[in-house]
């Protein structure tokens, strides 16, 4: 009986001693989207070069939520990224979407949107966006003649905080 006694007293220190010097800390997850507007034009009047090169930033710290907690950010996951093509007018020979350097795809006149499904590929931009929490989205191609295409993007998370 003594050995049982002796057994829970020590199970009753340990457990009070590893408990009592824990941080406070409490996790949390809020979902959050980010929504960008990317607009390659050309006009009438710019018509000297063939490369077209434009980008916008996309910024975790845009959201309310995300700002303030920003510092307690420990996963990020992206749920969902899509570019949807709105009032394309022209023509633009070839053109390709980067997140920094990261290839997204290519951009096709015949499609309304792009969409990266692949989980890889999403697991690797919320590495990006963990490492940098703001991320350059570019549109990157070649025209000969007067375009506009607006690319809307849409980023959906889902961030574990702990505060």
């Amino acid at each position: 009986m003594k050995p049982l006694k002796v057994l829970c007293a020590i199970g009753i220190l340990t457990l009070f001693f590893s408990c009592a010097y824990q941080e406070d800390s409490v996790a949390f997850f809020i979902d959050n989207q980010l929504n960008e507007t990317l607009v390659v034009e050309r006009t009438p009047e710019n018509t000297a070069a063939n490369l077209i090169s434009e980008n916008v930033a996309l910024d975790l710290r845009s959201s309310e939520s995300y700002e303030k907690y920003i510092r307690g950010l420990k996963e990020l996951e992206v749920v969902r990224f899509v570019c949807n093509f709105n009032n394309y007018q022209g023509t633009i020979e070839s053109g390709e979407l980067y997140l920094d350097d990261f290839l997204l795809g290519s951009f096709d006149p015949n499609l309304d949107h792009v969409s990266v499904e692949d989980p890889e590929v999403l697991s690797r931009i919320a590495e990006l966006f963990l490492e940098r929490t703001s991320l350059d989205f570019s549109f990157v191609g070649e025209s000969s003649s007067t375009h506009y295409l607006s690319v809307d993007v849409e980023v959906e998370l889902k961030g574990t905080f702990v505060y």
